[in-house]
């Protein structure tokens, strides 16, 4: 009788749970059509990606932003998330970046910034540039606040922030309410499986 109650508890709380309604964005990442010989322009793109039933679409990287933001107007879509550069040395991010965070205000799209050293002075999973990263990420966030946005730090197998551990130990650092991380499987994977 006690394990039946327990149980029955349980099944409560699971159902309870599962009745609570979460409703992320079901979007694309750019690059899953980027390239493609037939959707050849970020009109046909954002037409496509719409049509297929997805909720938004990423805008990657600066040099687009101008054609991927005007094709999702036009088609009145949404952007998910807005992918940057972070580098370690100088120039440390597209001097357009402030503009394009401005032009974005009102849409709920997450600035997500991926963080490299070109030069490979700083490696991957090493925490040498943390004063500099987070003082960049800070600028990132003060940014976003002005335009009601929310910041990301996506950690990429191979670049500077490449572990999830280390994009939170950031955030932390950061310390802003609206700069936080993603966790993207693959990369997660990546970096697990090939340094445990």
């Amino acid at each position: 009788m006690k394990k039946l109650l327990i149980y029955s508890v349980l099944l409560i709380y699971t159902q309870s749970v599962f009745a609570q309604k979460v409703r992320n964005q079901f979007f694309a990442f750019h690059n899953v059509i980027r390239g493609d010989a037939l959707y050849n322009t970020f009109d046909k793109q954002v037409e496509f990606v719409k049509s297929e039933g997805f909720d938004a679409i990423e805008i990657n990287q600066i040099e687009n932003f101008a054609e991927m933001k005007a094709a999702i107007d036009k088609h009145q879509f949404k952007g998910a998330f807005f992918y940057v550069k972070l580098k370690l040395e100088p120039p440390f991010y597209d001097s357009g970046l402030e503009d394009c965070i401005k032009k974005l205000k009102g849409t709920n799209v997450i600035i997500s910034p991926f963080i490299v050293s070109e030069t490979k002075r700083y490696k991957p999973s090493t925490h040498d540039a943390d004063t500099l990263a987070t003082h960049l990420l800070q600028q990132i966030g003060d940014m976003a606040k002005k335009s009601d946005l929310e910041v990301a730090i996506y950690p990429h197998y191979s670049f500077y922030v490449e572990r999830t551990d280390h994009a939170l130990a950031l955030a932390k650092q950061v310390n802003r309410k609206n700069v936080g991380l993603t966790f993207n499987l693959c990369h997660w994977l990546a970096t697990a499986l090939l340094h445990g």
